[in-house]
């Protein structure tokens, strides 16, 4: 596998709308929503979410890690956004940042498939998240070297409930942390994940792809 390549998802935002262009689609798009805090303006098109390059809606959630953070809102836009999903079967990807209960109580009420995007919780909470059918995403964090939660989670979750990423342009993994984060660096982080578990890079590669393909429809 030609790791600099392979480019699995792309998408292209603007504030207050999502555009695609369809004369020339990109092989396969993860949808951005945006949902201004007028709760009847939903900026979306239903070809938009129907287009057959579309696999999904991200990155949707919730971040309490601001004081000053307006959480009625925040819960208002993610609960529109799962709806959404919901609507047209499409998996999403998941943003928790000192949320992570509260992201799991709004998630259990919906039927969706989907990514804990860059995973940072305990144990305990990964194992109910997989329990209601979402993988866990695991990106440049997994190589430093106070990343004890997250180094336990890949220890004792099976590999098929992993996927990897790199939430490009940030978190670059070791030794490249402080640089541009950019997807070459996937070998890095799954590299990390190998070593943890005790199997091939080959084997990471080899299941994760699976996972995604799994997840996202994109056979």
């Amino acid at each position: 596998m030609d790791w600099n390549k392979k480019d699995f998802f792309l998408h292209e935002r603007k504030k207050r709308k999502t555009r695609i262009n369809l004369t020339h689609p990109p092989r396969l798009l993860l949808i951005v929503i945006t949902i201004c805090q007028n709760k009847h303006n939903l900026p979306i098109k239903k070809r938009t979410i129907n287009n057959s390059k579309s696999v999904g809606i991200c990155e949707i959630g919730l971040d309490y890690h601001y004081e000053d953070t307006d959480k009625e809102i925040q819960r208002m836009v993610f609960n529109r956004q799962l709806e959404i999903a919901e609507k047209f079967n499409k998996p999403v990807v998941v943003h928790s940042r000192d949320s992570i209960g509260e992201t799991y109580n709004i998630l259990s009420k919906y039927n969706l498939k989907g990514s804990i995007h860059c995973y940072s919780g305990s144990l305990e909470m990964a194992k109910l998240f997989i329990k209601l059918g979402y993988k866990l995403g695991v990106g440049g964090i997994i190589t430093f070297k106070n990343a004890k939660n997250i180094k336990e989670v890949v220890k004792n979750v099976d590999l098929s409930y992993i996927l990897l990423e790199t939430d490009s342009p940030y978190l670059s993994p070791e030794p490249y942390r402080g640089s541009e984060n950019n997807p070459s660096n996937i070998p890095v982080i799954a590299e990390s994940i190998a070593s943890i578990k005790g199997v091939t890079n080959i084997d990471v590669a080899r299941v994760t792809t699976a996972n995604a393909e799994e997840v996202f429809d994109f056979l």
